[in-house]
């Protein structure tokens, strides 16, 4: 590849695009993952927004606030961390000396992290409020005590899927959830390793 330009983008994705079908892998998954489909776009999500947008104000705006075609709120193109490859390509001496170059690679990489970063907040819903509290059923935290510090009950949750659970129903079901670390112990090992 003679292009140092091409090259470049080449590299870029050859980085960024595994991160977005491995992501995109959780969706198509034959195993559940509606306990975790939550956290894992969250942390895609952030990860590419602090690619090339400003650190602070990705970690304390609400994702579902943030607008990923915001220029106030980016970096400096010199700035974005586009993986080490490319890194590396863009001071070898074939590219490091002509900035405009540089310059070019950087702006064309930002307009497609702002682009995919538009399409999943338009895909995905990070305010929604069912998906964002079905960590809770993931084996792990349901078998937690630390969990119900900090969710003490899935009461909530119940009340947003009057389909699963009645209303009638949702007390009952409470009271089980809150006691299923109790039964941890008696649990088979199996049922503690479910993912």
């Amino acid at each position: 590849m003679r292009n140092p330009s091409i090259k470049s983008y080449f590299l870029f994705l050859n980085w960024v695009l595994p991160k977005v079908t491995g992501l995109n892998e959780y969706f198509q998954s034959e195993k559940p993952t509606i306990t975790i489909i939550h956290s894992k776009m969250v942390q895609a999500y952030q990860e590419f927004l602090l690619m090339y947008m400003q650190r602070e104000f990705v970690m304390r705006t609400p994702l579902h606030l943030i607008n990923p075609a915001d220029a106030s709120r980016y970096i400096p193109t010199s700035n974005m961390y586009l993986g080490v490859d490319v890194s590396e390509y863009l001071q070898s001496p074939a590219v490091a000396g002509n900035p405009q170059m540089v310059q070019d690679i950087l702006v064309r990489a930002q307009m497609f992290l702002v682009t995919l970063c538009t399409k999943i907040k338009e895909k995905y819903d990070f305010n929604d409020p069912i998906l964002s509290r079905m960590r809770v059923l993931n084996p792990e935290a349901a078998l937690s005590h630390r969990e119900r510090d900090t969710t003490p009950s899935i009461a909530t949750l119940c009340f947003l899927l009057p389909r699963c659970v009645s209303r009638d129903q949702v007390q009952a079901v409470d009271d089980e959830w809150r006691r299923l670390p109790l039964l941890a112990q008696d649990l088979p090992d199996v049922v503690k390793s479910i993912q």
